[in-house]
């Protein structure tokens, strides 16, 4: 019912080991017609949008925001960003629970 995208296999590794399961990962900061494909047909009731806390990944959310709006309703589309870096180093500094608090 929920799917996050996250951009590298790091995040995915990061997620899963805390506990999270519904990721998909973007291989970078776009989402290819394919992965935009699947999602359409999993048909979540959530996407959360949860890119690097850089430039390039604040700007591919809204990027993914906007492109995703096309298909979802708004209320459907969400962007928790890391406080940190990437999901690794909040994995690395504040540990699993903050993970599964950011995301969940």
């Amino acid at each position: 019912s929920e799917i996050i995208l996250v951009e590298g296999v790091g995040c995915v590794l990061s997620c899963m080991t805390s506990g999270i399961r519904n990721i998909m990962c973007l291989f970078g900061v776009g989402l290819s017609n394919h992965q935009l494909s699947v999602i359409i047909l999993l048909d979540p009731k959530k996407i959360v949008i949860a890119t690097h806390d850089d430039i390039a990944g604040q700007i591919a959310s809204e990027k993914l925001l906007h492109r995703l709006l096309k298909f979802f309703d708004k209320k459907q589309v969400e962007i928790k960003i890391p406080e940190n870096k990437d999901w690794n180093d909040v994995l690395i500094r504040d540990g699993q629970e903050k993970i599964r608090k950011i995301l969940e």
